[in-house]
């Protein structure tokens, strides 16, 4: 969805009655939501696999803790560079982005790989309490202020 699309209304109504929002580093996430598409998510609202991942001594890259876990879905090895291939465009004169089907398609394969991996280490390991959560998240908010 580009930048500054308006957020499906299920979405924003989901949020809006309390649902909770997984995302492994929210600290990367929910800037992206707020600025990009008017969104803000309460932080109580938010789960952080990558916080509870540090409470429970586990590596916090996505892939060395799904290697670490034993997950049944892996991260995809080839993320970064379709990463980098659909970053840079084509040409700047003119402006020509990369939206190749194929390219596209292996990102959507990439980014619901990265879901289910971080659905699975949320399904594994402890939930945080509020206390955890809230200072997790008072943290980074004091940080990307800066």
């Amino acid at each position: 969805m580009p930048l500054g699309q308006k957020v499906p209304s299920a979405f924003a109504a989901f949020i809006a009655t309390g649902g909770e929002v997984v995302a492994h580093n929210i600290a990367f996430d929910a800037p992206i939501l707020a600025r990009g598409y008017g969104i803000a998510i309460p932080l109580l609202q938010m789960i952080d696999t990558r916080a509870k991942c540090a409470m429970n001594n586990v590596p916090l890259s996505l892939k060395d803790a799904a290697n670490f876990l034993d997950l049944p879905f892996k991260k995809m090895t080839k993320g970064r560079l379709l990463i980098a291939k659909l970053s840079k465009p084509k040409s700047t004169d003119p402006l020509v982005w990369r939206e190749d089907s194929k390219t596209l398609e292996q990102m959507y394969e990439y980014n619901r790989q990265d879901v289910e991996v971080c659905r699975a280490i949320d399904k594994r390991l402890p939930d945080l309490t509020p206390f955890e959560r809230l200072c997790g998240y008072r943290d980074w908010e004091t940080h990307s202020l800066s």
